[in-house]
């Protein structure tokens, strides 16, 4: 006997959006109602309701924590502390940044990673992975000597953005998934 015709869809939907959602996957080869419930965009928005009214941990803050700037000590890069809610523990991200992060801006989220301007002589973006837990530098920032506080980073259509304004013209850059510019240039009347 299938199980489609002991349970009702929206049961089964119910269920389904209480799965963790790299387990969903598998479920689209059940049947074809299932695979087009689960990629639908009313039930992707369901599940992430849902998920974010479990209570389950599902984006995480980057904080600074009451001993990350210390006088005196002139530190060459960043490191990174991920707390472990499954041993209730702080653990150190290895390897740590290879630059200094520009603490004062805050980071911004695209695609699944947290991204910063560097704080070298050539400023640079550097993004963390959440899910690899692992740093990258991304490019040099794509503006000729680039002060961080000139420079704006954003988040355009889920890509990451660098922008500068040299009136009359706003230029931004458009990073794709492999991480080479596009250039816009906006001319401001």
């Amino acid at each position: 006997m299938r199980i489609e015709s002991l349970l009702q869809h929206d049961v089964v939907e119910r269920i389904l959006e209480r799965l963790a959602v790299n387990s969903l996957p598998r479920f689209k080869a059940v049947s074809k109602q299932w695979k087009s419930t689960i990629e639908s965009q009313f039930f992707q928005g369901k599940h992430l309701t849902h998920r974010q009214q479990s209570g389950d941990p599902v984006v995480l803050m980057p904080v600074w924590l009451y001993n990350s700037t210390e006088i005196g000590i002139e530190e060459t890069a960043t490191t990174c502390e991920v707390f472990d809610f499954s041993t209730n523990a702080w653990r150190y991200v290895t390897p740590a940044a290879p630059y200094r992060v520009v603490d004062f801006l805050g980071p911004l989220f695209v695609d699944g990673s947290l991204h910063w301007f560097t704080e070298c002589q050539e400023t640079k973006v550097i993004s963390f992975d959440l899910h690899t837990e692992a740093y990258q530098v991304i490019s040099k920032a794509p503006f000729l000597n680039s002060d961080p506080q000139e420079i704006v980073m954003c988040n355009l259509d889920n890509r990451l953005c660098v922008s500068e304004m040299k009136w009359p013209t706003q230029v931004i850059w458009s990073f794709n998934s492999g991480r080479h510019g596009t250039k816009y240039i906006l001319y401001i009347w």
